[in-house]
């Protein structure tokens, strides 16, 4: 018998470990499979814990089986039918994309910079980058799209190459429009070059307005491409 009531013990015990990492699990919010309070979580967002409940049950249902890990103000914008709400989100996640850009930016240059300081080749050279066979563009690059919106036959020589070559936007894509003085003029824009709207919403393709600091890309010429890469910026040839 003795064997028979360590066995009981044991399972009871276990059985006790097993809720109480339940009940820890479903008082923390999982991004990326690491699980943080919801506190942190609102805050690393700029949104209230409210809100980070909200989004968890948005997750839960529909939306979170179609556009999985879509970011928390978004999915809220999407999912809500008030339109203060809505513009709300909305700005929260237009700062987020601007500040996340703009890291992403400064890195690239840095590293850049750091790395030809060091070595007097490229990173890696254009023609193993692009050579011609199926993984000349990875699952994990991201293409960065410089264009003036005054570059008229833009669309066929930029966006109808890259959704060509990219199988777009199976690789996701950030496009910057110079010239436009709003978000009316930027969804004008993108409805006139073939970008869908379910792809934006998926956060496959995000809409820009160019910023004073990003003009340099566009010194030169009215359109540049650039494949992000390990935190390094390559221009594209196709």
């Amino acid at each position: 018998m003795k064997p028979i009531l360590i066995s009981i013990i044991l399972l009871f015990f276990c059985g006790n470990l097993f809720a109480i990492e339940i009940t820890k699990t479903e008082k923390t919010f999982t991004a990326t499979n690491y699980y943080i309070s919801n506190s942190q979580a609102a805050e690393m967002w700029k949104l209230s814990e409210s809100d980070i409940e909200a989004y968890k049950l948005i997750m839960a249902g529909p939306r979170g089986n179609f556009s999985p890990g879509i970011a928390p103000p978004l999915a809220l914008a999407l999912e809500t039918d008030n339109k203060a709400e809505r513009i709300k989100y909305l700005t929260i996640y237009a700062q987020l994309e601007y500040e996340r850009t703009q890291k992403d930016l400064a890195v690239s240059q840095l590293y850049r910079k750091i790395f030809d300081d060091l070595y007097s080749g490229p990173v890696i050279k254009t023609d193993m980058l692009f050579s011609k066979n199926e993984e000349y563009i990875r699952p994990g690059d991201r293409f960065v799209v410089f264009i003036d919106n005054n570059c008229n036959d833009c669309k066929l020589k930029i966006l109808n190459d890259l959704i060509k070559t990219s199988n777009f936007p199976n690789n996701p894509t950030d496009i910057y429009v110079k010239g436009l003085s709003g978000e009316s003029e930027l969804h004008a824009w993108a409805s006139a070059n073939s970008i869908k709207v379910e792809d934006v919403q998926k956060g496959l393709v995000t809409l820009n307005l160019m910023q004073s600091n990003t003009m340099q890309f566009l010194e030169t010429t009215d359109y540049a491409i650039f494949v992000l890469r390990n935190d390094s910026l390559f221009s594209f040839y196709n």
